[in-house]
């Protein structure tokens, strides 16, 4: 007598070792990105082998999905209010790349389904095995119309819902547009170099779901009698004041995460045109005013003497090439993600008169402004692409760059708003 499979114990077992998988790995210091590599061959895998043997739910598969995100929540990786869509989608997509269950439970099925109805061409074995099958097992092979009961959402239509969110599509609606680069400002998802809960946070960041006052007032409906930025008492919190319109922040929390950038371009530049050979990490580099070889010319934060009164006469950088007679003006920002490109325009044009009255004083065949903006919350617009080439610097500078930000962006944040964030 063959007995049966006791499908609530194994499912139990199943939920059970995925679970304790999940939090091992959790507790882990991995990367954001090994974790999430870690997170789908450990403990999805021990979900996966039981698709297809063992009957499960859409319900109890959704329930699973649920449990993960709370589990994340738990170790502050994912805020409770971030789109749903985005934890599950690849990492490429500008998702966090966290499996979702029951996409892989059907993914499963159809995989196997289609495994024994090919074999079943050629081989009596697996034949018998279909013809058997008459919903003995939840293949239900001998069913050739067989299909999923409920449609699982594909990654481009799970995309679009994120897309449409009037708070979590705004970040997704501006990587996608047509000035801004959308597979370099998702590398920090790529590379994954970062905790799970920085991630976590700047994916909150990103959806706009941090308890500002103005967050916790109109779209928590809490009860705030002063919605006045805690910081500056000026303006309403809105999260975009605390980014980088704060006058109390200004002077040195958005100074020091400009400067951070200033000083990766800085010290890349000795490198490429002065022979710099030993180099210091960024957040630990600190440029002098002058640095001078037979060839090249490199001033930091340095005014600029001119025969006229020019308003606008220090900026950022400025490298000289004595043999090339090229001067370039560079000048770093860290806006707000909707003003970049009005940003990287309003740098140009601050910076006409310097370059025509360098071109003129030091005799330069050509003077070029560089802008160097890169948004708040870590978006590449091409224009930095375009910007770093000119400069002949590696393409991939722009990946420290946009890693200091989002770093000095959370340090921002979670000053400001402490334990509330």
């Amino acid at each position: 007598m063959i007995k049966k499979h006791d499908h609530k114990t194994a499912k139990e077992t199943a939920k059970s070792t995925y679970t304790n998988r999940l939090r091992n790995i959790l507790k882990s210091k991995l990367s954001a990105r090994n974790m999430t590599k870690a997170i789908n061959t450990y403990a999805t895998a021990v979900l996966t082998y039981t698709f297809g043997v063992i009957r499960w739910t859409a319900t109890e598969l959704e329930d699973l999905n649920r449990k993960t995100r709370k589990e994340f929540r738990k170790y502050r990786a994912h805020h409770p209010q971030s789109a749903v869509e985005r934890f599950h989608l690849p990492r490429n997509q500008g998702g966090r790349g966290i499996p979702n269950i029951r996409t892989r439970h059907q993914g499963q099925i159809t995989n196997l389904r289609k495994y024994f109805h090919e074999k079943a061409a050629t081989s009596k074995l697996h034949r018998a095995i279909v013809s058997a099958d008459k919903n003995l097992t939840p293949l239900r092979l001998a069913d050739n119309n067989y299909g999923p009961a409920e449609e699982v959402q594909t990654a481009q239509e799970s995309k679009a819902k994120w897309r449409s969110k009037p708070l979590h599509g705004r970040y997704l609606n501006t990587i996608e547009s047509e000035a801004m680069d959308t597979e370099g400002s998702t590398t920090y998802l790529r590379t994954g170099n970062l905790f799970i809960e920085t991630e976590g946070f700047i994916a909150a960041l990103q959806d706009q779901v941090v308890s500002t006052k103005i967050y916790r007032r109109n779209i928590l409906k809490e009860q705030v009698d002063n919605a006045k930025c805690r910081m500056c008492g000026e303006k309403d919190e809105y999260l975009d004041h605390i980014l980088s319109g704060c006058s109390v922040l200004a002077p040195k929390a958005y100074l020091d995460r400009h400067n951070r950038v200033a000083g990766i371009v800085h010290q890349n530049l000795r490198v490429e045109y002065m022979g710099l050979t030993e180099t210091t990490p960024y957040y630990q580099y600190t440029p002098q005013p002058v640095y001078e070889t037979e060839n090249a010319l490199l001033y930091w934060n340095r005014p600029i003497i001119t025969d006229r009164t020019i308003p606008n006469n220090i900026p950022d950088i400025v490298l000289t090439l004595k043999n090339e007679k090229r001067t370039y003006i560079i000048d770093i920002a860290v806006p707000l993600p909707s003003n970049i490109m009005k940003t990287h325009a309003e740098k140009i044009n601050k910076y006409l008169p310097l370059a025509d009255e360098i071109k003129k004083m030091w005799k330069m065949e050509s003077v070029t402004i560089v802008p160097i903006v890169v948004g708040a919350t870590g978006e590449i617009p091409h224009k930095l692409h375009a910007g770093l080439k000119t400069l002949k610097l590696q393409n991939g500078l722009y990946i420290p760059i946009q890693k200091s930000v989002l770093l000095d962006t959370c340090s921002i944040v979670r000053r400001v708003l402490g334990d509330q964030e």
